[in-house]
C-alpha cells in the first residue's frame, strides 16, 4: 500500500472529506466482521487521497473523523494497486469533483436567474395594473367628456 502522505493535490485538499461515489455498503454493513483492539466491530472506510484512491481500510469507530482517537487500529482491506490505475482513478475523482463544483456554481446561477425572473414578473404585473386602472380612468375621462 502507497503510504498516506499527500501529493499536496489541491483538488484533492479542497475536497478530502468528500467521497466521489456513494458508499455502496455501510460503514458497518460488511461481513466478516473485524474487530479492532477496543473489541467492538470497526468501520470500513474508503481513502480518497492520492495515494491510495478507492483502497478500503478498517479503522476503530471511536475515532474521531480523520482525528486520531480510540483504539488506533487501522489496517487495509485492499492491496496494493499499481500506479496506473493509482493515476487513473485520481483522475477520475478530480473530474467527479470538478464536476460538482461546476454543478454547484450553476445551481447558484439558476437561483440567482430565477430571483431576477422573479423580480421582472412582479414589476411585470404591477405594470399591468397601473395599465388597466389608466385605462379605467381614461374610459370614464372620455365617457364624461361625451
Amino acid at each position: 500500500m502507497a503510504s498516506s502522505q499527500s501529493d499536496g493535490s489541491s483538488s484533492y485538499s479542497q475536497h478530502s472529506l468528500r467521497s466521489p461515489i456513494p458508499y455502496r455498503v455501510g460503514h458497518f454493513d460488511y461481513q466478516p466482521a473485524v474487530m479492532c483492539d477496543c473489541r467492538v466491530k470497526a468501520a470500513r472506510w474508503i481513502s480518497w487521497s492520492p495515494d491510495n484512491p478507492s483502497c478500503r481500510y478498517f479503522k476503530c469507530r471511536n475515532a474521531q473523523g480523520l482525528q486520531e482517537g480510540g483504539c488506533g487500529f487501522y489496517a487495509w482491506y485492499d492491496g496494493p494497486t499499481t500506479t496506473f490505475i493509482r493515476e487513473v482513478l485520481n483522475d477520475l475523482r478530480d473530474a467527479v469533483w470538478s464536476a460538482r463544483r461546476e454543478k454547484e456554481g450553476l445551481v447558484l446561477a439558476i437561483q440567482e436567474e430565477r430571483m431576477k425572473v422573479e423580480e421582472k414578473i412582479t414589476r411585470v404585473d404591477t405594470a399591468q395594473r397601473e395599465l388597466e386602472t389608466a385605462q379605467r380612468e381614461l374610459e370614464t375621462a372620455q365617457r364624461a367628456v361625451m
